[in-house]
Parts: C-alpha cells; sequence; structure tokens
C-alpha cells in the first residue's frame, strides 16, 4: 500500500484526487451528502496513522457518520464484509463496530413503556430534522398479529418472562402485565400456572410522511382470548403513544 501512495504521488495521482475533492467540494457534493466527507476524512487519517509496518493506530477515533455507514454494511453484508472492507481499504475493527452497536441500539421490552416511546421519539426528531421536515405531522396507530410457536423463555437483557399471556384459569383473559421474576423458585410455580401464547401482536405508528417509516410501540404474546378491558388498554395505548412518541 505504501509504495502504491508513493508511486501515485509521483505520477501526481494525489494532486488530482485533491483537485476533484475540491471540485466535489464546490459543487456542493458534500452538503447533499452529509457524511460522505467525514468518511473520507476518516479513511485518510486512519491511513496517516498507520506507521511504516502498516500497523493501525489506536488512537483512531472514527465518525458517527462513519459509525453508521459500517454498521449497516456489517448488518447487510455480515462479519466478513467488515473485514474484507477492514484489510483492503480500512474502518473501525469489528469489535469497535459490535460494542457500538450494542450501546446504542433499542432493546426492545414486551408491554407498553415509556422509555421505549421516549426513544422512538428521539428517532423520529432526528429524522425529522435531518429531512428537513416540519412538525407536526399526522400519524395513525396499526395492529396486527400472527402465529408463534408456544413456549415460556425468559429474557435475560430485561428480566423478563416470554411467551405468556397471563394465569391459566377456566375463563382465561390475556393479562397485558409485565411479567418479572427475582429467582428459580418463583419461576418454576410461574410456568405451572401460566397460559401459553399462540400469537404476537404488534402495535406500529404510522407517520403519514414517505421519508419516515413506520416503527413498533408494543410487542406482546396473547392468546386472543379477551374482555372488556381490552378496549380501554388499546384506548390507554393510542393516548400514551401520542404523549410520549409522537
Amino acid at each position: 500500500m505504501k509504495q502504491r501512495i508513493n508511486n501515485a504521488a509521483a505520477r501526481g495521482d494525489i494532486a488530482a484526487i485533491v483537485r476533484d475533492l475540491q471540485r466535489a467540494h464546490s459543487n456542493g457534493v458534500f452538503k447533499r451528502r452529509g457524511g460522505l466527507m467525514d468518511f473520507l476524512k476518516d479513511l485518510i487519517h486512519s491511513a496517516a496513522l498507520e506507521n511504516g509496518e502498516g500497523k493501525r493506530s489506536k488512537n483512531m477515533r472514527w465518525s458517527t457518520s462513519t459509525h453508521r455507514v459500517m454498521q449497516v454494511l456489517m448488518r447487510l453484508g455480515g462479519p466478513r464484509s467488515i473485514r474484507l472492507f477492514y484489510a483492503n481499504i480500512g474502518g473501525p475493527h469489528l469489535k469497535t463496530l459490535e460494542k457500538k452497536w450494542s450501546q446504542s441500539r433499542l432493546r426492545f421490552k414486551m408491554g407498553l413503556h415509556k422509555d421505549t416511546l421516549v426513544s422512538i421519539k428521539e428517532i423520529y426528531k432526528k429524522l425529522m430534522e435531518a429531512n428537513k421536515i416540519i412538525a407536526p405531522v399526522p400519524a395513525e396507530l396499526s395492529e396486527d398479529e400472527t402465529g408463534i410457536k408456544a413456549a415460556i423463555t425468559w429474557c435475560p437483557k430485561t428480566n423478563q418472562i416470554l411467551g405468556t399471556c397471563g394465569a391459566k384459569e377456566g375463563c382465561h383473559t390475556c393479562c397485558v402485565d409485565e411479567h418479572f421474576l427475582t429467582d428459580y423458585m418463583q419461576f418454576c410455580e410461574f410456568i405451572d400456572g401460566a397460559q401459553l401464547a399462540n400469537y404476537i401482536t404488534v402495535i406500529m405508528i404510522n407517520p403519514l410522511h414517505t421519508k419516515l417509516p413506520a416503527l413498533p410501540v408494543l410487542i406482546r404474546a396473547t392468546c386472543n382470548r379477551f374482555d372488556a378491558g381490552a378496549a380501554a388498554f388499546s384506548a390507554q395505548t393510542n393516548g400514551f403513544v401520542q404523549k410520549h412518541a409522537w
């Protein structure tokens, strides 16, 4: 790589690259593509920090734009794409991207939660600012469900019991409450009397704008046996989403 750069400099290719960058800047390309300049600056600066043996510097700090580009590549192309890019072009290491992804992703909880809705509101706020969308934008909620394989599981990240919709009773109705357990004995006692859910219900918020995506605001397990409280919960969900997520 070093020899190729030296050869390019001798032929005047580096000067040609600089002229192309200046022309793109004059034409407003970097304004239309906000992350392009940060991405190019990071790659060039990373190459400049390499030592004579080609060892990468641990002091390199990648911009938010570069992390976003590489994280999308990681999600769509997998670890092999990142290793290929890293070895031949540059960019953050795979472990760096995985750590950043874990810190920034939204961990969805089953049920209706204020912190989840606030996080969704921040996503829409950033998208509206980036696309210069003037508020307010109308939105509507939609609800649908699909069949799932009935099974009880425990999520260690949220400490929730998943796959049930309340207690198993003669006149069972689906419960919307969360199930948090503190020890193993409670878990065993709970699953003995729990009703398995064979459906998953998802409520989406649908902004009526082409540049704003639909996002889930509530996920819950159910066996589709409800009482009058279900209608009250739907009304509560609608008001709660309007207050905290939109």
